[in-house]
């Protein structure tokens, strides 16, 4: 056999080993995701007892994560050779209805190699870059101010930000929230409630 064949060889073996691991990885993000919604049914003093046997804090935001990417299961399960292995841009695709997952399936738009950015674009995200070019170009119409955040805020801050949003409001301000700080509310709310 010659050196090249060898390489050849070697290189496609391991390529066939990286992408059993990333099924893998995919399956186990999938997996615990949908324990941890199992374990919410529970009940809010078991779920609690859960979370803290494996180490988080019920209202965490990993765990936030995992209840959204484990509400999307079953359509995720069906599509696994098309999603993304990175758990941050699973997530993000989990923010997106249901519903609308199937065709952006179908339509090759969520893939197996989607980075971040391209999920964020889905989502409705805009980046940091997008926004600045906003408020320089003047596309922000009236007196206008615009937050963003790289991350998800922590839940200890939801009650802050919906303060400030009210103040902001009574001064006749106009609050639009993007679809993943919508559901952010929503699962703090919900969570405060149980």
């Amino acid at each position: 056999m010659s050196k090249a064949k060898k390489v050849v060889q070697d290189v496609s073996g391991l390529v066939e080993q990286f992408r059993s691991y990333v099924q893998k990885s995919t399956d186990s993000i999938l997996e615990m995701a949908r324990v941890v919604v199992e374990a919410k049914k529970l009940g809010r003093k078991e779920f609690a007892a859960f979370c803290d046997a494996i180490g988080f804090q019920p209202k965490s935001g990993t765990i936030r994560k995992y209840v959204r990417i484990g509400e999307r299961y079953e359509i995720f399960k069906l599509n696994q050779s098309s999603l993304p292995f990175n758990w941050t841009t699973l997530y993000t695709i989990s923010q997106i209805d249901t519903a609308k997952l199937k065709p952006l399936f179908d339509d090759g738009k969520i893939h197996a190699n989607m980075t971040g950015k391209e999920a964020a674009m889905l989502v409705g995200k805009k980046t940091n870059k997008k926004i600045s070019e906003d408020v320089r170009n003047g596309t922000l119409s009236g007196y206008g101010i615009r937050v963003h955040f790289d991350k998800m805020p922590k839940d200890t801050n939801a009650y802050k930000l919906k303060m400030l949003m009210d103040k902001l409001a009574e001064f006749g301000a106009e609050i639009e929230l993007s679809p993943s700080l919508e559901a952010f509310f929503q699962e703090t709310d919900e969570l405060l409630a149980a």
